[in-house]
């Protein structure tokens, strides 16, 4: 006899694009998932199982997956939980694969896939048709059942895992740009989006390099001329044993000098950099490194620049700040991410569309001259420009990397 469980109903609204001019669609359209419990002891899950992310795969009419095991965050609202919102093109879909997972990266709970032994508790099992139209919209609801009422091949999952991996995730191929340490870069033009002043900001990037190779002060990120910032290395400083990652902005480059790890060992690594009011913090491959307290006025402290924004290099102090490896991601949000959020998020792709997220550098494939913004706002471009010059970093990829 089945214990008792808790009924979920999630719905999925995909809010199609509004134009215009009907005959000329550019504007995807965008889903989201609502869950909202319901059960005979009140409605609310157990504190030990609040869900804080969903795991989805969406294919398109073709059988392709749009979006392949992606990681969305869920904010509690007026009683419920919603996700993060999906960009979707106009066009036809089929949710594949829909898992709940709490703050411990467990999964919690599954739609089943029909012809699975659970399929039977719920009255729409995945996958489920739906379509994306313009000026519609269409409303999917899908049962969610407690991952503890059996198998993960009970609900027809394969490739899961229970107690998903908190820090290492692998990929079969991981494209990335590799620069020369000497002139190359990847430019992104000015603009507002970046203006984001003296309020809350993320940093993150994922790379890999030798610390032998590096000039002085290599870069990954950066923006500056009288206001702006640095994110990347500092050189040895006061008998560090390497050099520091670390966050310039105002009057003071942000540095310690003990238990400094080698960060350029020439594997691959994340570097995340938050600033919330007054506090700056630091994460390295996911974890809290070190923390700050802002040396000056935080209402002096302004990390808009103007200009473009550099990736590899700084333009401000082009002669020692060149960084010499492989770059795959950059990331830039106008929100300070929570130590939650960096550790569940730093090795997981984004859908581009999380709030906050201004900036989103994924190198995905040869794209020529032109380095793909997941967020869909800015043009990255190689080097100086659309034609070929020798500051373009160049185009790599390399197999099975776990990050």
């Amino acid at each position: 006899m089945f214990k008792k469980f808790f009924y979920l109903t999630i719905f999925a609204t995909i809010l199609a694009a509004c134009t215009k001019d009907i005959e000329e669609v550019s504007e995807p359209g965008m889903v989201s998932f609502q869950i909202a419990t319901n059960s005979d002891g009140g409605g609310r899950l157990d504190n030990d199982d609040q869900p804080v992310a969903v795991l989805i795969t969406i294919n398109d009419a073709d059988g392709n997956a749009v979006y392949d095991n992606s990681l969305l965050p869920i904010f509690e609202f007026n009683g419920a939980y919603v996700t993060e919102s999906l960009s979707l093109e106009v066009g036809s879909y089929t949710l594949e694969e829909f898992l709940v997972i709490n703050e411990n990266n467990e999964i919690i709970y599954l739609t089943p896939k029909q012809g699975s032994a659970l399929a039977n508790l719920v009255s729409h099992a995945l996958p489920i048709a739906f379509d994306v139209a313009v000026n519609e919209t269409t409303e999917v609801a899908l049962d969610v059942l407690p991952a503890d009422l059996g198998t993960l091949e009970d609900f027809g999952y394969a490739k899961f895992s229970f107690g998903l991996p908190d820090t290492v995730i692998c990929v079969d191929n991981l494209n990335y740009l590799e620069f020369d340490g000497a002139d190359d870069r990847v430019t992104i033009p000015a603009s507002d989006d970046f203006n984001i002043g003296t309020g809350d900001f993320t940093m993150e990037a994922w790379f890999k390099g030798d610390e032998a190779g590096q000039v002085a002060h290599p870069q990954l990120m950066a923006s500056r001329q009288s206001n702006g910032f640095l994110f990347g290395f500092h050189n040895r400083w006061n008998g560090s044993a390497h050099k520091i990652p670390y966050v310039g902005m105002g009057r003071f480059n942000y540095i310690v000098s003990d238990n400094v790890p080698n960060m350029l060992d020439g594997e691959w690594h994340h570097f995340a950099a938050t600033r919330s009011g007054d506090q700056l913090n630091y994460f390295l491959d996911g974890e809290p490194w070190v923390s700050f307290t802002l040396y000056e006025d935080p209402a002096q402290v302004s990390i808009s620049s103007g200009i473009d924004l550099w990736v590899g290099h700084d333009s401000r102090s082009p002669g020692n700040t060149a960084f010499e490896g492989a770059i795959a991601e950059v990331r830039l949000w106008n929100v300070a991410r929570s130590a939650d959020e960096i550790g569940l998020f730093f090795n997981r792709a984004l859908t581009g569309q999380e709030a906050g997220l201004v900036f989103n550098l994924n190198v995905v494939a040869n794209q020529g001259q032109v380095v793909f913004d997941k967020t869909g706002q800015h043009s990255a471009i190689l080097g100086s420009g659309l034609s070929a010059d020798a500051q373009d970093p160049v185009w790599a990829s390399e197999a099975d990397v776990c990050r």
